[in-house]
Order: structure tokens, then C-alpha cells, then sequence
């Protein structure tokens, strides 16, 4: 299914709270075998990887909620889904100061990703405030 998927020009997978001992130790979504080796290069996926909901008790495996975050990005992920508003502050903590990848950022904005104006069109007025704030320097 993610083969036809990505044949078929998906503009993003989410990884799942899921282990496959045979590939990785880890969940997938904490897994750069899965994420980097495998998804991106065996696979050839070119767009956007979320994480599975951080808040999901399948996620505890890497610990708090900073350690979820970071485990995440640190395997691929290039966002994270906080989906219970109680870890919004926590998550947000825990990338003050993490380099953004602009680079990464701007290849999914040449695929047709939306770029930063795309993605308020049409949202809440409150949520203005553009990703730099929010992840410190960029890279």
C-alpha cells in the first residue's frame, strides 16, 4: 500500500507507534532505519513524514514528551503531531533552540508544498506566528 502510495505521488506518510523487530527495535517512527533507509531511500519518498500522535501511550517508549519529540525528529520526522493540548507547551519547549532545516523545507515547498502563506490561508487568525519563532535559528 505505501508503494502505490508513493507511486502515485503521496505528499506524506505518518509513521506509526508500531515495531517490526525483523527491521528495527524501535518504532517506526523512532526508527531512521524505517524513516531515513528505508522510507526515503529504498522507497524513494520525497514528501512529508509525521510522526503518529505523541500523546498515544504506544508512544511512551521513548520517554517524556521531550524525548518523544526529539526521538521523532531526530529518526526523520519532519513534524511531530501533538495532539492532546496538554503537551502543546511541553512539545513547543522542547524544540527552543533546535536548528530548523530550511533546506529540507524549501525542497517540500518545490514540490508543491504549501509554502508558509499557503498554510494560514484560510486558518485560525491566532495561529500567525511563522515555524522560526517556534524552533529557534535556522539552518
Amino acid at each position: 500500500v505505501i508503494v502505490a502510495g508513493i507511486e502515485a505521488g503521496a505528499d506524506a506518510v505518518m509513521m506509526a507507534h508500531v515495531v517490526y523487530p525483523q527491521v528495527a527495535p524501535e518504532p517506526a517512527g523512532y526508527s531512521q532505519r524505517w524513516i531515513e533507509q528505508i522510507l526515503r531511500g529504498q522507497m524513494g519518498f520525497r514528501g512529508v513524514v509525521f510522526s503518529d500522535d505523541i500523546g498515544m501511550a504506544a508512544s511512551f517508549s521513548a520517554g517524556g514528551v521531550a524525548g518523544r519529540v526529539h526521538a521523532h525528529l531526530d529518526a526523520g520526522c519532519d513534524v511531530v503531531l501533538v495532539c492532546h493540548p496538554e503537551l502543546v507547551a511541553e512539545s513547543l519547549q522542547a524544540v527552543q533552540g533546535r536548528n530548523l532545516n530550511t533546506a529540507a523545507l524549501i525542497g517540500l515547498i518545490g514540490r508543491g508544498a504549501l509554502g508558509w502563506d499557503g498554510l494560514l490561508a484560510g486558518t485560525d487568525a491566532s495561529f500567525t506566528t511563522p515555524p522560526s519563532a517556534h524552533f529557534g535559528t535556522t539552518a
